[in-house]
Parts: structure tokens; C-alpha cells; sequence
């Protein structure tokens, strides 16, 4: 007892106290920053060094002279291997041997995704011609692709494309390098069967996806599917949307709350049956890792194992844990397998909202410790209200900088589903599990599963979810840095003494708000026009000018991104201009989520759009600014006297928008007849 005090209080006099797991982690993410930040934006890798000066300090006030030199060098070795790794998987990313054309293909299909008119698959264990190949091929096929199961390997004539650089479009695309995806094809035609090979986890799923699919209505199976897979494709774009924009679309997103309730219901089953420990960890942990394999080892799944991983170990070994390393545990052993982890959104928003509750929840518990002392029963609700505030605080940021928006009825919503969810997910998955084996007893198997999902999706159809959401609001870099030691300095965390700590958090907030202005959100031009590409050779333009805001579009729009993109801007559409182009009715149908209150389209064009009010014409004036529709299907735009052209080569125009691809995110501003531009 003697020995346990006196050590708490040898770290209590710590500034921040040694864990290693912890910092392995640190230096690992600060070297992939440092590398990407070096081969993407020419960063000198000098400045890496920077990051040791912190363990430098550490390690000239050190008391333990030994403790500290083992730090550094573990600090030292990480930050290498982080730079070192994540230069080999771009390197490996990019060796893209085979060029654009008409191939042979031939690959295993590991995932799946359904289209209104197309089907997408996810093809490894890859040939090109006859020839292995390295990496995963996204192929789009428009033709009937009903047959085609998980687990297939088909083979099919395809148009090739290498996926080129990782960073394109003005974004790091780390979804394509984490999953390998080195190119995309397109077919019209409906590919054949090559072989059928036996993987059980396939096998499972595609049970999963059957016995749903099968016995329930589509919109409940693709909610049950996307629930235990984490594949959302099949669930309709407004409903997603909704759910969305209610910030619960986490409960889509196989993660620790999934995993945890598996591992923890399984657990609790376990020791009902006054099993041993020794048996109990392992059988819950092999449960957990079988239900990764499930949701096809996706990232957000595999962090939660390892976190239960960690915490199993500590349980295991006898050693008391608060969490901390458990993150840090999680994080090493994935930036291990993959650099690129680091710069997924799914993984910043997983570590921010772990680390926030693990952190912060003592802190937001403190106010009410007399109460609690004195009511007991109150320990839940206010656990579950610390919880919330502090996943809502930790990812902000994040959200913000990513989709554009946060969502204020998430405040409302989660402590309401995600109780219920807890109790619900279980049931689902042994019903689910049960259809599996027994198919023809499915229908009653899944009927009481199938009730609630169809109240939740009701909940979300009747209710607009979109009227309470923080919008247009962008922290750069420095500001998200700022806002996070900002929150890390009021957790109490930081053994900080005396009234240093009201100042700095002053100073770091103020800077976070400065930071934020800086990004351009209050700065008010006459007419701003902003690029987004979506995918290759469609992109959109949002032009706004004397309170107007219209989007120029050329092609069939990918919804989630626009919808982001607007977001990210912080307006709604007052009015969409389409130009004349191949796709026309394809680009007019993707319109249809989208809210505005007119659509301008060139005369003579064929739209059967119910919804919104339809203006054909030559040209047209919104905001003062002068539209007009070309003969080649360009768009040209005029605003005091400045000229530009959305859709062509700008011959005759002051500029023209996406005139070179790596232009996504330009932004033009014309201020007094002066044209400017800007990042």
C-alpha cells in the first residue's frame, strides 16, 4: 500500500507522465506527417527534427537520466520507422506498371457495392492480360451483375486506368492507398465466372447479405447490413443522408461500439457460465477478430479490437489501466501494419473520440462528484452526458474540416439511440445469426429485428435533420493544433500548477478563432467562384455574388462529395445551371437530393424535373452576375466586367475553371472589376 502511494505521487509531480505505448504512437504519426508532408508538399524533412526538440527538454530536466535517454530513442526509432514506412507504401502505391487500355481481367471480388444503374467491385489477387499484378482493381460494371457473389473470382474485357498519384485533386486519397486500389476499370458487358474458391468469412457474409435480402424489405436488410458489415451502398441516398445529418451515421461505421458490445456481450455470456478468465479472454477476443473478418478487416473495426486487445492484455496480466494505453496500444499496432491510417478520416475520428472520452470524462465528472456521492444512481446519466460532450468536443474539428458541418441534434439523438442500440444490436446479431442456419424459420426469426429498423428509418423519413447544423466553419492547421492543447490544458491532464493554465487556454482559443477567420470564412468578396472536383472529368463550381449563390455542373454529380462541398462553404443553392452535355439526363436525375429553389438549363433541352421550377433559356441573370449557355455545352460568366468560362478553354474569357486538374479547390475572386486568385 506503502509502495502504490508513493509512486502516484512521484507521478503526480510529473509535468506528463512516461507512456511509452503512448509516445511509440506520438512518433510514429509525427513521422508519416512529416514524410507526406515532405513527397506531397515539399516540406524539407529538417523540420522533422524539430519534433525531438520536446524529448530534448525531457531529457535534459530529467530526474531519471536512463528513463529519459530510452525515451528519446524510442521516440528517435519510431519517428524513423514512421518516415521510413509510409515512403515505402507510396512508393509500393504508385509502381503502377500497366497503362491505360483495353485489357483481360481476371480478380477475386471482396466487396461489393450495388448502383441504380451500375455495380461496383472491389477485385484483388489480380491479372492484367495474362499477367499478375500488385494492388486492387475498383471496377464499375454497367451491365447485369446479379449473379455475382463475394468470393467469386470473375473475369471480364475492360478499359484499364491507373489511379495515378495518391495526392490528386487537391486531396490525399488514403482510402485507395490503404485498401492497395491501383486502378479502375469500366465494362458494359456482365462478367463471367472464373471460379468459385472457399473463404469462410466471404461465405458468411454473403450468407448475411442473403438471409436479409431475402426475408426483409430492402430498405430494413440494407439497414441490418450496413449495421453488421459497415457497407452502407444499399441504403437509399436521402435516408443515409438523414441519418447523417441527425449524427448517428457512426452507427454504420463497424467501430468500438460494435465491437465493444460483441466483446462485451460475449464476455458477460462467458462469465454467466463461471468460465475461467483464461478461457473467457481468449474465446471473446477470437469472437471480436471473427466479426473484424465479418466487416472485411476494415480500419475503424481492427482499432477497436486492438483496443480490446490491449485491454484484455491488461486484464489478463493484472495490470489497472485508464485507458490511455489502450489507445496508444491500438495505434501503434495500425500504424505498424499501415502509415496511410494516419490520413484516413475514419481513424482520426475513431483515436479523437476514444481519446477525448479517456481523457476528458474525469474532468466533466468532477463537477458532480459531491451529487453523485450523495446519489448513487445518478453514476449513468451523467457518465453517459460526460461521454457525449466529450466524443462531440474531441472530434469538432475533424467534422468540421471534413464534411463541412456538425450536427447540433446529435446532442439529442445519441443519448436517446445509442443506449437503445446497445440493447438492440445483440438481438439483431443472433437473430441474423439464427436465420443463417435455420433460413426457413427466418422471417419470424428477423420480424422483431425488422420492427425497430423500420422505426428507426421512420424516425429520419418524417423528421428534417438538417435545420440545426453548424456549417461554413474551417480550422486550418494551426487552429485544430491550438484547439486541442486548448482542450487537453482544461482535462487537467497536464500536471500545470498555479494560474498559468486561464492564460494559455485564453491565448490558444483566441488563436484558434483567429485561425479560423484567417481561413477566409469572414472575408466577404463581391463574387467568389469556387472549384470542386469529384471524380475524373466531372467537377461543379459555386459561384456566389450579392447574397446569390448558383453551382454550375457539368456531368452526373456524386452526391455525398457536393453535398460536403457545400457545406464545407456554408450556403444553400439558390439555383443550379447545367450545361449541354453527353450525360444530360444522368446529370439531371443526380440533381434531385439536392435542395434549390430553380434550375436553369439551355433551350431546347428535354427535363423532367417535377420538383423544382425549370427555366430554359439562353442566358440568365442571378446576383449580377450575367450566365450564358454556349453551343459547345460551356457555360460563360460574367460579373463586373470580368469574364470567365465553366466547361472550356477560356479563350475568349479573363479565366477559365478547371483548366487544369490539379486546380481543384481554386478559388477566384472579383472585387471592383479586379480578378483574383486564391487557394
Amino acid at each position: 500500500m506503502y509502495r502504490t502511494q508513493k509512486k502516484q505521487n512521484c507521478i503526480n509531480t510529473h509535468f506528463l507522465n512516461l507512456r511509452p505505448l503512448v509516445f511509440s504512437a506520438i512518433a510514429l504519426a509525427t513521422g508519416v506527417a512529416f514524410c507526406y508532408a515532405a513527397l506531397f508538399h515539399g516540406v524539407n524533412l529538417f523540420f522533422s527534427l524539430l519534433s525531438l526538440i520536446p524529448c530534448a527538454v525531457y531529457l535534459l530536466f530529467a530526474k531519471n537520466k536512463l528513463r529519459a535517454l530510452l525515451t528519446f530513442f524510442l521516440c528517435l526509432t519510431f519517428l524513423g520507422v514512421g518516415m521510413g514506412s509510409f515512403a515505402l507504401r507510396i512508393q509500393h502505391f504508385h509502381d503502377q506498371p500497366f497503362i491505360a487500355g483495353e485489357y483481360a481481367l481476371e480478380g477475386q471480388i471482396c466487396q461489393i457495392t450495388q448502383g441504380e444503374r451500375y455495380t461496383q467491385f472491389l477485385l484483388k489477387d489480380i491479372t492484367v492480360g495474362g499477367q499478375a499484378a500488385s494492388g486492387k482493381i475498383n471496377a464499375t460494371v454497367y451491365a447485369d451483375c446479379s449473379q455475382a457473389k463475394e468470393g467469386m473470382v470473375i473475369g471480364f474485357t475492360a478499359s484499364l486506368t491507373p489511379v495515378g498519384s495518391a495526392y490528386r485533386f487537391h486531396t490525399f486519397h488514403a482510402d485507395r492507398v490503404i485498401q492497395d486500389v491501383k486502378y479502375t476499370a469500366t465494362c458494359s458487358q456482365s462478367p463471367t465466372l472464373v471460379r468459385q474458391p472457399f473463404n469462410p468469412l466471404s461465405t458468411l457474409r454473403e450468407s448475411i447479405r442473403r438471409a436479409l435480402f431475402y426475408n426483409l424489405s430492402h430498405e430494413q436488410a440494407s439497414l441490418a447490413y450496413a449495421l453488421t458489415t459497415g457497407n452502407t451502398s444499399y441504403i437509399e441516398d436521402g435516408l443515409l443522408t438523414s441519418v447523417r445529418y441527425g449524427g448517428v451515421a457512426h452507427l454504420f461505421a463497424v467501430s468500438g461500439l460494435h465491437i465493444g458490445v460483441v466483446y462485451g456481450a460475449i464476455l458477460l455470456l462467458l462469465k454467466k457460465l463461471k468460465l475461467k478468465k483464461s478461457v473467457c479472454l481468449p474465446v471473446a477476443l477470437t469472437v471480436a477478430f471473427l466479426f473484424c473478418g465479418v466487416c472485411a478487416f476494415s480500419a475503424s473495426s481492427l482499432r477497436a479490437f486492438f483496443i480490446c486487445l490491449a485491454t484484455a492484455i491488461c486484464s489478463a496480466v493484472g495490470v489497472r489501466t485508464d485507458g490511455i494505453e489502450g489507445v496508444g496500444f491500438a495505434c501503434t499496432l495500425l500504424l505498424l501494419i499501415n502509415p496511410a491510417n494516419l490520413l484516413s478520416v475514419g481513424f482520426q475520428l475513431s483515436v479523437a473520440a476514444y481519446a477525448s472520452i479517456v481523457i476528458l470524462v474525469p474532468a466533466l465528472r468532477r463537477p458532480f462528484l459531491a451529487l453523485l456521492a450523495k446519489y448513487p444512481a445518478l453514476n449513468s446519466p451523467v457518465n453517459a452526458f460526460a461521454t457525449l460532450v466529450s466524443v462531440q468536443l474531441g472530434t469538432l474539428p475533424i467534422l468540421l474540416n471534413t464534411f463541412g458541418y456538425v450536427s447540433v441534434w446529435s446532442i439529442f439523438l445519441n443519448p436517446v439511440l445509442l443506449p437503445l442500440f446497445s440493447l438492440f444490436f445483440p438481438v439483431l446479431l443472433a437473430a441474423i445469426l439464427l436465420a443463417c442456419i435455420f433460413p426457413l424459420a427466418a422471417q419470424v426469426l428477423l420480424f422483431l429485428p425488422a420492427q425497430g429498423l423500420s422505426l428507426f428509418a421512420s424516425l429520419f423519413y418524417v423528421f428534417d435533420f438538417s435545420t440545426l447544423l453548424i456549417t461554413g466553419v474551417f480550422l486550418g492547421m494551426v487552429a485544430v493544433i491550438c484547439y486541442y492543447l486548448a482542450v487537453l490544458l482544461c482535462s487537467g491532464r497536464l500536471n500545470i500548477k498555479g494560474p498559468a493554465t486561464a492564460p494559455l487556454v485564453c491565448f490558444l482559443s483566441a488563436t484558434v478563432l483567429f485561425g479560423t477567420a484567417f481561413n477566409g470564412k469572414l472575408i466577404k468578396d463581391d463574387c467568389r467562384i469556387t472549384q470542386n472536383c469529384y471524380y475524373d472529368g466531372a467537377y461543379c463550381a459555386l459561384v456566389q455574388s450579392d447574397g446569390q449563390n448558383v453551382l454550375l455542373v457539368n456531368a452526373e454529380i456524386n452526391l455525398p462529395r457536393v453535398q460536403t462541398f457545400l457545406l464545407r462553404q456554408g450556403v444553400r443553392l439558390n439555383a443550379v445551371a447545367v450545361g449541354n452535355t453527353d450525360g444530360f439526363n444522368n446529370c439531371i436525375n443526380s440533381l434531385v437530393p439536392l435542395s434549390f429553389e430553380r434550375l436553369y438549363a439551355p433551350v431546347g433541352s428535354v427535363v423532367e424535373l417535377q420538383t423544382k421550377e425549370v427555366v430554359l433559356c439562353k442566358d440568365f441573370c442571378l446576383g449580377g452576375t450575367q450566365y450564358v449557355f454556349e453551343e459547345n455545352g460551356a457555360i460563360t460568366l460574367t460579373f463586373d466586367g470580368v469574364k470567365g468560362v465553366f466547361g472550356g478553354t477560356g479563350e475568349n474569357a479573363d479565366f477559365a475553371l478547371f483548366y487544369l486538374e490539379e486546380r481543384d479547390g481554386l478559388i477566384f475572386t472579383v472585387n471592383r472589376g479586379i480578378l483574383s486568385v486564391v487557394r
